[in-house]
């Protein structure tokens, strides 16, 4: 299964608005390698949704809506209009029966997977791979 480049933009976005507060635009940009034309079209669905909100003014941007234990990834995924579909092949094909079926296996996968989680994970990871040891929290 592939994703696109959008959704690991929007999860990038979401990953570091957690436990950050509100976070400008340019900062997240920046710090996430996103270019900003894009990364604001991201926030903008990500914010219809409700999973982020927006903080006007000086000190403004964006910060999470709803904690990061309460959201699904696959909710992230849905906001910014991705599916969880076969890449697509023939209607008669072995590879669309055996990608549904993968597809719905994954779709489970993100559906129990909390943005928290994937926090988790993916600052182990960083630590793991700075050498820094384990990551806790």
């Amino acid at each position: 299964m592939r994703f696109s480049r959008r959704a690991l933009y929007g999860l990038r976005a979401v990953l570091g608005l957690v436990g950050a507060g509100v976070v400008p635009v340019s900062y997240l940009a920046e710090r996430e390698g996103i270019p900003m034309a894009f990364l604001e079209k991201i926030l903008l669905d990500l914010r219809r949704s409700g999973l982020i909100a927006s903080v006007r003014g000086a000190q403004g941007g964006y910060c999470l809506a709803v904690p990061a234990g309460e959201v699904c990834v696959a909710e992230i995924f849905e906001a910014l209009g991705e599916g969880f579909t076969p890449i697509g092949h023939d209607d008669d094909s072995f590879a669309t029966v055996l990608e549904a079926r993968i597809g719905g296996e994954v779709r489970r996968c993100l559906e129990g997977m909390s943005l928290a989680d994937l926090y988790f994970d993916w600052c182990s990871w960083q630590a793991q791979r700075s050498g820094g040891g384990e990551f806790m929290i």
